[in-house]
């Protein structure tokens, strides 16, 4: 889709989060250092829209530093 719009001035990017420690989240994490926190995937949000004109991130994969 980034490449059938790029001719447009559409930019599209897809953030790949690891799990997040929401109220909608499947399980419930026993070690909240082992899952990302929502603020985590807003920071990546706030990095694809706050991007110089002429640059785009395609892809964001966000991860806990430690392994669950």
């Amino acid at each position: 889709m980034a490449e059938d719009l790029r001719e447009h001035g559409i930019r599209v990017s897809v953030i790949c989060p690891g799990s997040v420690d929401t109220e909608f989240s499947s399980r419930a994490a026993k070690d909240p250092s082992k899952v990302l926190r929502p603020e985590d995937v807003a920071h990546a949000v706030k990095a694809i829209v706050t991007q110089g004109p002429q640059s785009f991130l395609s892809e964001i994969h966000l991860r806990p530093l430690r392994k669950s």
